[in-house]
C-alpha cells in the first residue's frame, strides 16, 4: 500500500515553537505511565447525544473475522502495505508483521529501539513508528532487512502520527502540552503547536485529510477534532454519538473510520455529508484501525488482542 493519506489535544494557542511554556497544562499524566488506560474520567464531554444509526448490511459480508491473535498485552498501532500488517504495542518493543488472510501467523519484523510502540506508518518501501518512550520516530526497510534509523526525536508525548513530504505531525498524548498537535519539518528542528482546545486533555491519533489539507486528530472523547496544518483554533469535525472515546483514526476516499475502545463499536463518518453511522457493533476493545480498498482492519486495546477485519 503507497503512503496515501489514509493510514494509520490550555488556552487555544496560536503556533509556537516547541519548548514553550504552556499556559495552563491540562492532565497529569506524565511520560510513560499505565494510569492513561481505561475508561474513567476519558468519556465524551457534555451530554451524552443522540445514538448513530448501524450502517444497514445483511449476509456473510458484514461478519467480523479474526485475522491473527497477537503475543502482546496492548495494542496500539496500525499499518497496511504489501499484503501485510504492521502492529506496534503498548508496554513492548516488538514491530508484528501480519499476513492479511484469516488465521494468519504473526512473526516479529524488528525490535524497536524504543519500547511503547504508539504510531506506525507504511511510506513507499520503508516502515516508520514511533516510540513513546523515547519521544522519537523510526524508519526502516519494510522488508525487514534493516538497519533502524531515527527520524525524528525530540517528541515527549507522542503517540500517533502522520507523515507528508515537507512535515511530521504528531499527537501529544502526555508530553508536554498533551492535547497538542504538533508538525515538525521533515529536515529536522523544533516542533510547532497547531493548536489546543481548552477542554482536550489528549491527542491520540492523526490523519492528515489529503496532502495539504487539515489534520483530523482523536482525543479520547466523542469528538473528531480537526487543525489546520498552518495552526489555528482545532474546531469539532465529528460528534461520534454518546460517551464514546475516540480513539484510532483511518480514511479513504469517501469515508473516516474511528475505533472506539471501550465503547466497543467502529464508527464511519461520510466525508461529504458529515452523517456518523455505526460500522461495527460489540467489538473487543477496537484500538488501532487501517482501511485498504475493500476492508477496515483493526487491532483491539485489551487482552487478548487481536486483529479483526470487516469488509466495507
Amino acid at each position: 500500500m503507497s503512503a496515501k493519506w489514509i493510514i494509520v489535544v490550555l488556552a487555544l494557542v496560536a503556533p509556537a515553537c516547541r519548548g514553550d511554556t504552556p499556559a495552563a497544562p491540562l492532565g497529569a499524566d506524565q511520560g510513560r505511565t499505565r494510569q492513561a488506560e481505561g475508561p474513567g474520567g476519558e468519556a465524551g464531554h457534555g451530554p451524552a447525544r443522540a445514538e448513530p444509526r448501524p450502517v444497514a448490511c445483511s449476509g456473510p459480508a458484514c461478519a467480523t473475522f479474526l485475522v491473527a491473535e497477537l503475543p502482546t498485552e496492548r495494542g496500539i498501532a496500525l499499518a497496511l502495505g504489501g499484503g501485510f500488517a504492521y502492529v506496534g504495542a503498548l508496554y513492548d518493543d516488538a514491530i508484528f508483521r501480519v499476513p492479511l488472510q484469516p488465521g494468519a501467523t504473526p512473526s516479529v519484523l524488528y525490535r524497536s529501539p524504543g519500547a511503547d510502540v504508539t504510531g506506525i506508518e507504511v511510506r513507499g518501501d520503508a516502515l516508520r513508528w514511533a516510540s513513546s518512550a523515547t519521544g522519537a520516530i523510526y524508519e526502516a526497510p519494510i522488508t525487514g532487512a534493516g538497519p533502524i534509523r531515527v527520524v525524528a526525536d525530540g517528541l515527549p508525548g507522542i503517540w500517533g502520527f502522520a507523515s507528508s513530504e515537507r512535515a511530521i505531525y504528531w499527537a501529544d498524548f502526555s508530553g508536554s502540552a498533551p492535547g497538542m498537535v504538533w508538525k515538525q519539518a521533515t529536515e529536522g528542528g523544533p516542533s510547532t503547536g497547531l493548536g489546543k482546545d481548552p477542554s482536550s486533555r489528549m491527542a491520540v491519533s492523526l490523519l492528515l485529510d489529503g496532502p495539504d489539507g487539515d489534520v483530523l486528530y482523536s482525543e479520547r472523547t466523542a469528538r473528531v477534532m480537526r487543525v489546520p496544518t498552518a495552526g489555528g483554533a482545532p474546531t469539532v469535525w465529528a460528534e461520534l454519538g454518546g460517551r464514546r472515546q475516540g480513539a484510532g483514526l483511518a480514511g479513504d476516499d469517501t469515508h473516516v473510520y474511528v475505533a472506539t475502545l471501550f465503547a466497543n463499536d467502529v464508527m464511519r463518518i461520510d466525508r461529504r455529508t458529515g452523517t456518523v453511522e455505526i460500522f461495527v457493533q460489540g467489538e473487543h476493545t477496537p484500538n488501532a484501525i487501517a482501511v485498504d480498498a475493500t476492508t477496515v482492519y483493526w487491532v483491539d486495546y485489551a487482552s487478548p488482542v487481536a486483529l479483526r477485519g470487516r469488509r466495507k
